[in-house]
């Protein structure tokens, strides 16, 4: 009796996790990351460090980004801080990145740190390297101009 019990809350519990991770990470379309994106660049992942505001008495884990290309945003930057989160549970809807990683960025501001940029969701970054097809169709796709209805 008590095992069926058990068996029955752990399923209740499965499903209703479920069902609030997917809604987390619901598809995006490509209109949707760059209209929700203040930059866009490719760029390379160069590492992370702690980061300390004295100011707000925040730490912060911050990843570092050499921009090669921008494709959206200001075109002087060379290099974008992010933020990175601590990873919390076995679901979650923050992503931390490995050094080397090369790729399209949607980037999103950090609410609470100016010139702090976030990335919420995996369709913010996309791999590629620089002689990507994918590259190539979101360049034109950004340097066309709106369709309007």
């Amino acid at each position: 009796m008590l095992k069926a019990a058990f068996v029955t809350v752990w399923a209740v519990i499965c499903l209703l996790t479920a069902a609030v991770s997917n809604a987390s990470l619901a598809q995006m379309t490509e209109q949707d990351l760059s209209n929700a994106s203040v930059a866009i660049v490719f760029a390379e992942f160069i590492g992370a460090s702690e980061l300390q505001i004295e100011s707000k008495s925040l730490r912060l884990s911050v990843g570092v980004l050499r921009v090669q290309q921008v494709l959206k945003g200001s075109s002087h930057v060379n290099i974008v801080f992010i933020r990175q989160y601590p990873r919390t549970g076995v679901v979650s809807d923050t992503y931390n990145f490995e050094v080397g990683k090369l790729g399209l960025w949607f980037l999103q501001k950090t609410p609470s740190v100016e010139g702090l940029y976030q990335v919420l969701h995996p369709a913010r970054f996309i791999e590629m390297d620089e002689s990507s097809s994918a590259l190539t169709y979101w360049k034109a796709l950004l340097a066309a101009p709106p369709i309007h209805k």
